[in-house]
């Protein structure tokens, strides 16, 4: 009986699913991605509109700085893709280096920002 006992006192507590956490969290889940949905697609249509415009101030821009205007956005979503796939395939990402050990969270920031920051070395020097 007593090893029973101790057995579910070890037992580390597992998340609870989504229908246990409560209706706020649904709530806030939902709310966040309306309202992350509908500011990214207002930002874009106001970009679109200003685009469409005779004499646009905007186009200019975009033709003296499409690598900064495009290309940063997109090496961020290339490096988050990078590090979800490995996160997936190969489970928690761990660095060592230098005396220097980095785990969990902390080593998928770390490995984001590497592939990051490679990617827009490479826009920098093929531009």
């Amino acid at each position: 009986m007593d090893d029973q006992h101790e057995k579910e006192e070890t037992e580390e507590p597992q998340a609870s699913p989504p229908e246990e956490r409560g209706i706020e969290t649904i709530v806030f889940r939902w709310i966040t991605l309306i309202l992350t949905t509908t500011g990214t697609l207002s930002l874009g249509a106001f970009i679109v509109y200003l685009a469409l415009q005779p004499e646009s101030w905007l186009i200019p821009i975009i033709k003296q700085h499409f690598a900064a205007l495009f290309g940063i956005p997109t090496a961020a979503m290339i490096a988050l893709a990078v590090v979800m796939l490995l996160k997936i395939s190969a489970g928690p990402l761990e660095f060592e280096a230098l005396r220097i050990k980095v785990k969990g969270a902390a080593g998928e920031l770390l490995f984001w920002v590497l592939c990051f920051l490679s990617i827009i070395t490479a826009i920098r020097v093929l531009w």
